[in-house]
């Protein structure tokens, strides 16, 4: 009887030792993935929130998270944000359905910092904004209309230069001064009109007028879209929120006078009488010609 109580308590003892041993060890295990980081699903695995300023996500126990925060759709990945003790930190990447790098960007303890880029599905890159403790700071890039813009980013805001060019960039179109956003001044490049003729073998350079630097500031005209023929900087679209229309009504005889001048200049040069049939006819054919 003492024998077999003996080897019951030796045989419970053993059980016990190695249902700790196997705990300890599975401890150590979760211990080092969590200290190497995982991959934790945005909608299942994360809870995120506002902290001062910054995204802070914990698991669902509340511990910050330190890995890979990932978002599925439909079972593919779209979007993957390093994390670390809860923060954004690295190169986060946002992906095309097809898998395909659609934009990056990099993060160091919750906020910006490095290049944020984009890409068309082909792999072409269309941004590329450096940003410094998360504001916008130094030489941006950007493809967009066929057009390459490069401006200058001081303290999240355009200052110096704003430079659009053509696709191959091969030709600049504008050369603009910014200071807090707001263009200054500026010169146009555009093809050179003879009469009704484009002569697309030679370039002009034009200052452009403040009428027309304080009509774009006002969001009532936008830049041309590529290089034309016209001497127009600028052109109206259609009805737009963002113009400020108090402004609109107060100077809409002077702009509508300054495109009759850069679109149709012999109508207003003197170099043709008012009236005359070659002013109707050179009146009817610019009009019908405008790019």
């Amino acid at each position: 009887m003492h024998i077999q109580n003996k080897f019951l308590i030796l045989s419970v003892i053993s059980a016990l030792a190695l249902t700790l041993a196997a705990e300890y060890s599975i401890a150590e295990e979760e211990s080092a993935t969590e200290q190497s980081g995982g991959t934790y699903n945005v909608k299942t695995d994360t809870i995120c929130k506002k902290q001062n300023g910054k995204t802070f996500c914990t698991d669902k126990k509340g511990k910050p998270l330190t890995g890979d925060m990932v978002k599925y759709k439909e079972g593919i990945v779209v979007r993957r944000y390093p994390m670390k003790n809860g923060y954004l930190d690295g190169v986060g990447i946002v992906y095309y359905d097809s898998g395909r790098v659609k934009k990056t960007l990099e993060y160091k303890e919750g906020v910006l910092n490095g290049s944020v880029n984009s890409y068309e599905r082909n792999g072409k890159i269309t941004e590329s904004v450096p940003y410094v403790d998360g504001k916008k700071e130094g030489v941006a890039t950007y493809k967009m209309q066929g057009m390459n813009l490069k401006m200058i980013y001081i303290d999240d805001e355009m200052n110096g230069d704003y430079q659009i060019w053509n696709e191959d960039s091969t030709q600049k179109i504008y050369n603009l001064k910014m200071a807090q956003d707001t263009i200054l001044s500026g010169t146009y490049y555009h093809y050179e009109k003879d009469g009704l003729k484009c002569n697309k073998n030679k370039i002009v350079e034009e200052e452009i007028p403040e009428l027309i630097v304080e009509a774009v500031n006002e969001h009532c005209l936008v830049w041309q879209q590529s290089l034309k023929c016209s001497a127009c900087p600028a052109i109206a679209i259609g009805s737009n929120p963002a113009c400020n229309q108090e402004w609109r009504q107060e100077h809409r005889k002077e702009i509508l006078k300054y495109f009759i001048s850069c679109r149709c200049p012999a109508l207003t040069d003197g170099s043709l009488e008012p009236n005359s049939a070659e002013y109707i006819k050179y009146k009817q054919e610019c009009v019908k010609d405008q790019d």
